[in-house]
């Protein structure tokens, strides 16, 4: 991988992020689902995919701890053939459900069922101490939500990994402080948060994580790095990025998007993408 990122390669990750929001929009308008948590790690995951650090020739792991990601997640593997695109229309949500408002290991390409919040990471810290003992050269990647940091069981897998000395994993924080129902300041201190994660053994990154350069600049840092530790890096994002309406507004953790609304976003996506 390059330390930069060329106009070439930014137009087409760019290219990426308007097809699958634009989709992600028309998903929920029609079946509802997660559109802010979405949005605010869609510059990451495309990122790390259309990258080809996690690929179907699985040199590396993806685990995406914040399960209602779902969508944008969903969008992002059917354009990758990992299942068929069909089912973005057919299967999500619906009675056959095979893609649920939260996902599931049972599909094709998707490593962890993410039903409920705090336990991602302690699987990724598993998966890496077991490549670790068997000598494997995989990095495992864990994507959290900032408000999901709450759970007691991150921070048992953050001691964890930290003791087991894991340079093989890396975290990734969804920082948009936003929870399902308020902004994260007025229950989890924001100020200590890097502070957390370097004071318990981890090798700590902070970048804007809707920027393709910014991103691509700290992993470089992070795969390159002989500093054994795990790593994290905090994203600082926007919830519901992309749509002035859903953005920083708490409500659409869990809102509807109506036709009206749904032409609206979509205007905005082609206008800024």
């Amino acid at each position: 991988m390059k330390k930069k990122l060329d106009k070439k390669i930014l137009l087409h990750l760019k290219k990426i992020i308007k097809f699958n929001k634009l989709r992600v929009l028309k998903m929920c308008l029609e079946f509802g689902g997660h559109i802010s948590s979405s949005f605010s790690t869609a510059e990451i995951i495309t990122y790390l995919y259309s990258m080809n650090i996690i690929n179907k020739k699985k040199l590396n792991q993806f685990i995406l701890s914040k399960g209602h990601g779902e969508v944008y997640y969903y969008s992002l593997l059917a354009m990758l053939k990992y299942f068929p695109e069909k089912w973005l229309f057919s299967n999500y949500r619906t009675k056959i459900c095979d893609l649920g408002g939260h996902t599931s290991h049972k599909i094709n390409g998707i490593e962890f069922s993410a039903g409920s919040l705090g336990h991602g990471l302690s699987y990724a810290s598993g998966l890496s101490y077991a490549h670790k003992l068997k000598k494997k050269n995989t990095k495992t990647f864990c994507l959290l939500g900032d408000a999901e940091l709450n759970e007691g069981s991150i921070w048992e897998a953050v001691i964890f990994s930290a003791k087991r000395e894991l340079n093989n994993l890396i975290a990734l924080v969804d920082n948009n402080k936003i929870g399902s129902s308020d902004f994260t300041k007025n229950y989890i201190s924001e100020k200590c948060l890097a502070k957390s994660w370097h004071s318990l053994g981890w090798e700590v990154y902070v970048c804007d994580g809707h920027s393709f350069q910014d991103i691509n600049k700290y992993i470089y840092k992070i795969l390159n790095s002989k500093i054994k530790k795990p790593k994290v890096l905090i994203l600082d994002t926007t919830k519901g990025s992309g749509v002035s309406f859903i953005e920083n507004d708490p409500i659409w953790h869990v809102k509807g998007i109506d036709k009206k609304m749904y032409e609206e976003a979509v205007k905005e996506i082609e206008k800024r993408y």
